[in-house]
């Protein structure tokens, strides 16, 4: 399980792109724990939705700003995934 960090305004979390598979048109991209070096999940294209999710690991406790966080690079995603379509 993830310990806690201390949270100083700065980001707790990196998002680091997945090497390319080749069945899939998007990317998938890693979610780490700063601190901890862990992965806590990932973010990938659900077809059936529409929209980018993010698939936390087991037992993952996430503070709203870690949360904020995911949803902003989320948010950010989906922009680039529109203006792609266009």
């Amino acid at each position: 399980m993830m310990g806690s960090a201390t949270y100083y305004g700065k980001s707790h979390l990196d998002f680091k792109v997945q090497p390319k598979i080749k069945s899939r048109k998007t990317r998938i991209y890693s979610v780490i724990n700063k601190r901890f070096c862990e992965k806590i999940g990932i973010i990938y294209w659900n077809g059936a939705w529409r929209q980018f999710v993010f698939e936390a690991q087991p037992c993952i406790a996430m503070s709203r700003s870690c949360m904020k966080e995911v949803i902003s690079f989320i948010d950010k995603l989906m922009v680039q995934w529109r203006k792609g379509r266009k």
